[in-house]
């Protein structure tokens, strides 16, 4: 047990020396004022907040809770599905939809009942989910083959993975259908590739969805592993292309017009007409053989989506958030750093030092200030304060707790929501020698933050 502890002290201090000390401190510093322990089962993904009816949605499980922020009690909970991911909010104030990974579709419900009201069925497991008010359309984000570990996993873990990948490309006609269909794969790593990378071969659907008809309106697949995504509110929509080290640049009103000629019987250029078929009123545009690992979508060429690299500063982008009347991007990288994107440039201004592990950022456009929702080591919350447009300083590294890596910012009241549960260590029966100690989630102990100032 003394080595243990020690190991985890010493684990702990590594991290802590490799974030720097805030530039400055703010005159109300921010604290942690509420716990609402709310419960539930299973793992936790993305935070939606609804300002207007004070409701805060959070994709737990195969649920979707919904608290009361004025009260920290449960509201109710969107129920009937297999995987919660994500939750996007129509203009409306009627209708919220929800992405069901397991389930390969985004459930929609009634914001006033909770009640599950219909399905749109998709071909891909989605995740982040996005709606942009301009055009009234939905975003889904998924990445695939379903169950490859993601850029973010351990090295052994892809490296294991990508070896089998490598196995089965190899076979010559594979008696099993789906890893026949699987060699067939344009984004496979070539043998030079494999030999320097050993990283598994992903490849994502961004999918846009006519949310009144319930179909997809047209469906992008690319290589990489694309990952989170939010609108600027303008017609765009930005998600981190994970594997490639860049931000696509996602214009919902290009592609639109893109699958409106296609359905008129006028392609608007060679390479939709090359790359696209248009079958039950959906546009599929196949980008993978022109998206292969080292090849980048900035390249040009491209109708409705671009790509900005984030340079040698941030490696695997993780989580972001818009500040659509500046036009800047604030990224959350796996390197420990934050980079601030100028949108319509697509360069990077600055970066800046966060905590391991983040997957959400929050933007306070009332106050300018960034917040990056950091789930190692004992967790914390790092707060920016932007001054001028592109002068930043990190103010504040709150601690929070262990695993609180997702959140969702409330401009009205300025608070920040974080959500984590309670481990509690368990020690194992040995197989031989002495047991093991294993921290184990606590679902009852399931519970939100609130940190203000």
């Amino acid at each position: 047990m003394t080595k243990l502890v020690a190991l985890v002290l010493l684990v702990s201090a590594t991290l802590a020396a490799q974030i720097p000390p805030p530039t400055s401190l703010p005159s109300k510093p921010f604290f942690i004022k509420k716990a609402w322990v709310i419960g539930g089962v299973g793992d936790w993904d993305y935070l939606t907040l609804d300002s207007q009816a004070n409701r805060l949605y959070i994709a737990h499980g195969a649920e979707v809770q919904v608290v009361d922020v004025e009260t920290g009690n449960l509201a109710g909970a969107v129920k009937g599905l297999r995987e919660a991911h994500s939750i996007a909010l129509d203009g409306t104030g009627e209708l919220g939809y929800v992405s069901d990974g397991a389930a390969n579709d985004i459930k929609v419900f009634d914001r006033r009942t909770f009640e599950v009201q219909g399905k749109i069925p998709l071909d891909s497991s989605p995740r982040a989910l996005v709606f942009e008010p301009q055009t009234g359309l939905l975003l889904a984000v998924s990445a695939s083959p379903a169950g490859a570990p993601p850029p973010t996993a351990d090295s052994k873990s892809l490296q294991r993975y990508a070896s089998q990948q490598w196995q089965r490309e190899q076979r010559v006609l594979p008696s099993n259908p789906k890893d026949r269909e699987a060699a067939k794969n344009p984004c496979y790593f070539d043998s030079h590739s494999y030999a320097s990378g050993l990283l598994p071969t992903w490849d994502s659907n961004l999918i846009l969805i006519d949310p009144a008809a319930r179909r997809v309106t047209a469906e992008i697949k690319i290589c990489g592993y694309a990952g989170f995504a939010a609108a600027d509110g303008d017609g765009r929509i930005y998600a981190a292309w994970v594997s490639g080290d860049e931000i696509l640049r996602i214009d919902a009103e290009a592609i639109l017009n893109v699958a409106k000629s296609a359905q008129q019987g006028r392609p608007p250029s060679e390479l939709v007409r090359l790359r696209g078929t248009l079958a039950g009123g959906t546009l599929y545009l196949d980008w993978r053989p022109i998206t292969r690992p080292g090849t980048s979508l900035s390249v040009g060429g491209f109708e409705g989506v671009t790509a900005m690299g984030l340079g040698a500063s941030c490696h695997t982008p993780r989580a972001l958030a818009v500040d659509s009347r500046d036009s800047r991007i604030f990224v959350a990288c796996n390197n420990l750093k934050m980079a601030v994107l100028n949108a319509s440039r697509g360069d990077v201004v600055t970066t800046l030092p966060i905590g391991p592990d983040p997957d959400a950022v929050g933007y306070d456009p009332d106050r300018s200030l960034i917040f990056s929702a950091n789930g190692g080591a004992q967790g914390s919350l790092t707060i920016i304060h932007r001054d001028v447009t592109d002068t930043y300083n990190v103010v504040q590294i709150l601690p929070t707790r262990q695993q609180a890596r997702t959140l969702a910012v409330n401009s009205s009241t300025g608070q920040v929501y974080l959500v984590t549960v309670i481990q509690v260590a368990q020690l194992r029966p040995p197989i031989s020698g002495i047991g093991t100690l294993e921290l184990e989630p606590q679902d009852a102990s399931f519970q939100v933050l609130v940190v203000g100032n």
